[in-house]
């Protein structure tokens, strides 16, 4: 949604603030993704502060509060940051009876045992490689980035494939109940709305969502508030 994106900062939000402060009324745009390179699923670290955001908008808004822009393909998945020790347990055991590469839940996650409770926490991306760097890099570094973001998602995504496997085969042997199994298996997006919905108790009222549709030949734009 880049070019969609930019419309909204460049064209509608502008019109939207000269209409608004006519009648007394401020409005702001705080976009969750602006300044972001990579994706969050990259970027753990960034849509767990996305979420915050969404909370602080909710709190400060007397009226929409939240703009969802839905794309046809379900993905990425964000990473959780830390994983309870029963239920990293559970997943490692289930992906080990599989013949999946356990091996990258060791090296992704580490255990806390000061938590309470105890939890694996979600390691980042320079204690696996140092010199990788998940920043937009300088022309001359550009192919050594393309190169460190490719064997990143890589990785990622087998990862998020073992813990999905995991929390899947777990709640079906009922380790963990629906709502555990639900954070592993929900799009960044879906998070996004998903957070905003326990919010809001007039989502119609304050939750507006932009459904883009791209066929062969045509676009369709929906919106439903």
């Amino acid at each position: 949604f880049e070019h969609e994106r930019r419309h909204l900062h460049e064209v509608v939000f502008p019109d939207l603030q000269r209409h608004c402060s006519a009648l007394g009324i401020d409005v702001e745009l705080e976009d969750i993704h602006q300044g972001t390179v990579v994706d969050s699923i990259l970027e753990p670290t960034i849509f767990a502060q996305q979420m915050k955001e969404i909370e602080a908008c909710h709190r400060e808004s007397l009226g929409c509060f939240f703009l969802c822009l839905v794309g046809n393909k379900y993905r990425p998945y964000p990473f959780p940051l830390s994983i309870e020790s029963s239920e990293f347990n559970h997943i490692y055991n289930a992906a080990l009876d599989a013949g999946l590469d356990v091996a990258l839940l060791d090296q992704w996650y580490k255990c806390n045992n000061n938590l309470v409770p105890p939890a694996y926490i979600l390691q980042p991306p320079q204690s696996k490689n140092e010199h990788v760097e998940l920043r937009r890099p300088d022309l001359c570094k550009k192919y050594l980035f393309l190169q460190q973001v490719q064997s990143w998602t890589e990785d990622a995504e087998t990862l998020l494939r073992i813990i999905q496997y995991g929390a899947r085969v777990a709640f079906e042997e009922g380790l963990i109940n629906s709502q555990k199994q639900r954070k592993y298996i929900l799009s960044g997006v879906h998070s996004h709305l998903d957070v905003a919905l326990q919010l809001s108790k007039q989502a119609g009222q304050h939750i507006i969502s932009v459904i883009h549709q791209k066929w062969l030949i045509f676009q369709e734009y929906t919106v439903i508030s």
